[in-house]
């Protein structure tokens, strides 16, 4: 209870309540947020955005709650990249975003991937042209995401058939590192964030 209103009750005054902050609920701000609602409420069970259970059992997140998680984001951006690749260019990759200067997400699963994809969306996706599941797996993470359009590249240590390319320009892939050394890597990772 505010002063004005302790004063107010000692003279016998009502003091007039206080309209309650706005809340929107998930969807709602799924749509500002241009995900799913699905997304948001994974936010909320991560502790990443507060949010209120009403009764009811449907979730309200306040107005004021939510422009603090788009501020935070906004600063806290660092770009990412998430890197399906076999253990051969694991290593070289993630050294290579390090240099750069970009996180690096590395999923276990394609499951893992989903929900890495909407936890936390990456700019850029690594594909190793070895691994055989390569183009199932880009087509799921967009699929499930399909506001999500970030660019992916392959990288291996032979060059692509033409089956290959016809079903990496189908799949939307941007580029192609044949064996790249490390430096040229970091550079070519920066570039596509750019």
């Amino acid at each position: 209870m505010s002063i004005d209103a302790k004063l107010a009750l000692t003279y016998g005054i009502r003091a007039p309540e206080m309209p309650p902050e706005p809340t929107i609920s998930p969807n709602e701000a799924a749509k500002i947020f241009n995900v799913t609602g699905e997304a948001v409420k994974v936010w909320i069970y991560t502790g990443k955005l507060p949010a209120a259970k009403q009764a009811n059992g449907y979730w309200r997140i306040r107005k004021s709650d939510l422009e603090a998680f788009m501020r935070r984001r906004v600063e806290g951006v660092r770009k990412k990249i998430m890197i399906v690749v076999s253990e051969r260019w694991r290593e070289v990759v993630v050294k290579a975003a390090d240099s750069a200067g970009l996180e690096t997400l590395i999923p276990q699963n394609r499951a893992d991937a989903l929900l890495k994809a909407i936890v936390s969306p990456p700019s850029l996706i690594v594909l190793d042209i070895d691994v055989p599941e390569r183009f199932d797996f880009l087509a799921a993470v967009r699929e499930r995401w399909s506001a999500w359009r970030a660019p992916a590249i392959l990288i291996g240590s032979r060059g692509q058939t033409d089956a290959e390319l016809n079903l990496a320009m189908q799949h939307g892939v941007a580029g192609f590192l044949c064996d790249p050394p490390l430096e040229y890597l970091a550079y070519e990772l920066g570039r596509m964030l750019t």
